[in-house]
């Protein structure tokens, strides 16, 4: 006997299963792709951008001068890089915690210059950061810009004394008045002084490091305050005042006060420093009979001015 099969049905089941296959085949292709879309740019913009450049907080100052012979170098760096110290001393550092730091010791004396870069774990590479440190046994005075000369005389009561210096030393007045201030990053400091009286007062200025004590010589500066004006010149010569004589030239002698500028105007014009007390002008100018007459004035080191002294001379012949 010959047995009938149903092919049609098994045709149908056979076409559900490919189906079913289908399916799930192209839902697991667009799974892949979405998440290579997401992944994808976030790789290749990782791997092309270098990190920012480290930044130094310690220090503070940069350049910086010590007296020490060594130095801790730390700042801020992106986490898990490696950092680099290149110059005059080479090191390598891990970035943790978004902190790197490097000690540095140099025994000699002289001025040290570093970069600092960070690598990525891609091989990209920050640009440098520099850093210099002069390291010195000993430390220069501070250098005075304000007043520039010393003696220093004035009419006022209060003084500004600005200069420069190394970036947070402190410097110190001391003597007669006494101040203190911290030398800023642009190695300049200023600080004020004052009297209630006309006075000299005698001053030293020194810079020092405050980490190890080391202070720099002493630089002088002396000033006087002086408001009150001098005399009037005193004259000496002629012995007659007004003159009348038949002599080729005149000299005129005053007394007046040390360092004073003395200054003679009218007929004749001419100014001399007081030396000893003294003064003398020399008029051999006049050719003429005639009166000539003379103003004569002094004003000390600080600007005050004297009162007049009026010289007149007739010139007549022989």
């Amino acid at each position: 006997m010959i047995k009938k099969y149903n092919y049609g049905f098994l045709i149908t089941f056979l076409f559900l299963i490919l189906n079913l296959i289908n399916i799930i085949s192209c839902n697991l292709n667009k799974t892949t792709k979405v998440e290579s879309s997401h992944e994808l740019p976030q790789d290749i913009t990782s791997s092309t951008t270098a990190p920012a450049a480290v930044v130094i907080i310690n220090p503070k100052f940069n350049p910086i001068t010590t007296s020490e012979t060594s130095i801790t170098l730390s700042g801020k760096c992106n986490s898990d890089t490696l950092v680099s110290l290149q110059g005059d001393s080479q090191q390598l550092a891990k970035c943790e915690n978004s902190m790197f730091s490097f000690d540095i010791e140099e025994i000699t004396e002289g001025t040290f210059n570093f970069q600092i870069f960070q690598k990525d774990s891609f091989g990209n590479v920050s640009t440098g950061t520099s850093f210099v440190w002069v390291q010195s046994l000993t430390l220069p005075p501070p250098v005075l810009t304000n007043p520039s000369m010393s003696p220093y005389y004035s009419t006022t009561k209060i003084l500004n004394v600005r200069g420069t210096c190394l970036p947070g030393k402190k410097i110190s007045i001391t003597g007669s008045a006494t101040q203190s201030t911290v030398c800023n990053l642009n190695s300049e400091f200023s600080m004020g002084i004052s009297t209630l009286i006309d006075a000299t007062l005698n001053l030293n200025l020194v810079q020092k490091d405050l980490d190890t004590g080391v202070e720099s010589a002493p630089q002088a500066l002396q000033w006087i305050s002086d408001s009150i004006a001098p005399l009037t010149p005193v004259l000496t010569t002629p012995s007659s005042n007004p003159l009348t004589s038949n002599d080729t030239e005149l000299t005129i002698e005053v007394v007046c006060e040390n360092g004073a500028s003395v200054a003679i105007s009218g007929s004749y014009t001419e100014t001399k420093t007081c030396v000893s007390n003294s003064a003398t002008f020399i008029d051999n100018t006049q050719t003429t009979d005639n009166t000539y007459n003379y103003t004569i004035i002094q004003t000390d080191q600080a600007g005050n001015a004297s009162g007049n002294l009026s010289v007149s001379w007739t010139k007549t012949s022989p």
